[in-house]
């Protein structure tokens, strides 16, 4: 019995973790043209002269009852801008929507007058889909996928019953650079940042939408693999402490923030000091101080939390 429970366990983990596909490809609205002309071919459709909506439902005009079957939308050119199927007079089935040049625009999926199922965005100029989502009950559940003109993933995130729940993906001409987890529509766990040539950029943990304990960024790869630029220490989104160190380990900035109060120091590689200043309620204020390579000062700005006074 515990090894069937420990089996159905990760048959679920997979499940959750398998929600979203990263190789998910933009479909094309071609796909969708047939339907059209099966239908307008039949001539066995409704259309808005010879129906009306009462009480929220589609019902004939020749015999007052709510309509079963599809109902054709003109424009004012006199081409199809819909085609919607309904069941007992309300939509029930897959609705397309066109664009004035005839083109599918967007395909989605009713039951009992909610959206249930896939929902598809094409790009006008491209015929493919910018987004393909997924519904139930008429709000977000499911995987959603976004692409750019080129047909390349940027989105992958999971919803459930309208919120964000589960991983979401971010990627740029093809490349993750980006990986967070949601709980209840925010984000709560491991976020990962990562350059286009697929090294790490940055790491971090949210907490109820708040940054939490250790942030730490890297340099690029040509700096050598995995060394540490910065590291921000924080307590449920309040800042406590920054590091920063050039790629041979050598310091080059710190804070230490007491209820986001404390100084800011930067320094050269050659560990003088270069900047100079004061941080209350978590922005510049005061006075802060450039230095050049000698620790002469050759610059001043002053600040009032966070705007510069001259």
């Amino acid at each position: 019995m515990k090894k069937l429970i420990v089996i159905l366990f990760s048959l679920i983990a997979l499940s959750a973790a398998a929600a979203i596909n990263p190789n998910t490809r933009p479909k094309s609205s071609g796909n969708y043209y047939s339907e059209q002309h099966r239908i307008l071919d039949s001539r066995n459709y409704y259309t808005s002269e010879n129906t009306t909506i009462a009480n929220g439902i589609v019902v004939s005009l020749e015999n007052n009852t709510p309509i079963t079957g599809p109902l054709v939308e003109y424009n004012y050119n006199y081409g199809v801008q819909s085609i919607k199927n309904y069941r007992n007079g309300v939509l029930d089935g897959k609705v397309y929507y066109y664009n004035g040049d005839g083109g599918v625009s967007k395909v989605s999926e009713y039951k009992n007058g909610q959206k249930n199922g896939e929902e598809i965005d094409f790009s006008l100029s491209t015929g493919y889909s910018n987004s393909i989502s997924n519904y139930k009950n008429g709000v977000l559940d499911g995987p959603r996928y976004e692409f750019d003109d080129k047909g390349s993933l940027t989105l992958a995130v999971e919803y459930n019953n309208g919120v964000k729940e589960g991983t979401e993906l971010k990627f740029s001409q093809g490349i993750k650079i980006q990986e967070d987890i949601y709980k209840n529509g925010r984000k709560n766990g491991k976020s990962l940042s990562y350059y286009t040539d697929g090294n790490l950029k940055a790491e971090g943990v949210y907490v109820d939408n708040m940054r939490d304990k250790e942030w730490i960024w890297y340099y690029p790869a040509s700096e050598g693999r995995n060394i540490k630029r910065l590291t921000e220490t924080y307590d449920y989104g309040k800042l406590k402490q920054i590091k920063g160190q050039y790629p041979d380990g050598a310091k080059e900035r710190k804070a230490d923030l007491v209820n986001g109060n404390g100084d800011f120091e930067q320094y050269y590689n050659n560990g003088s000091i270069k900047l100079k200043g004061k941080i209350k309620n978590y922005t510049a204020d005061g006075t802060w101080t450039a230095y050049d390579l000698r620790g002469v000062p050759v610059a001043r700005n002053g600040f009032n939390l966070g705007i510069s006074q001259y």
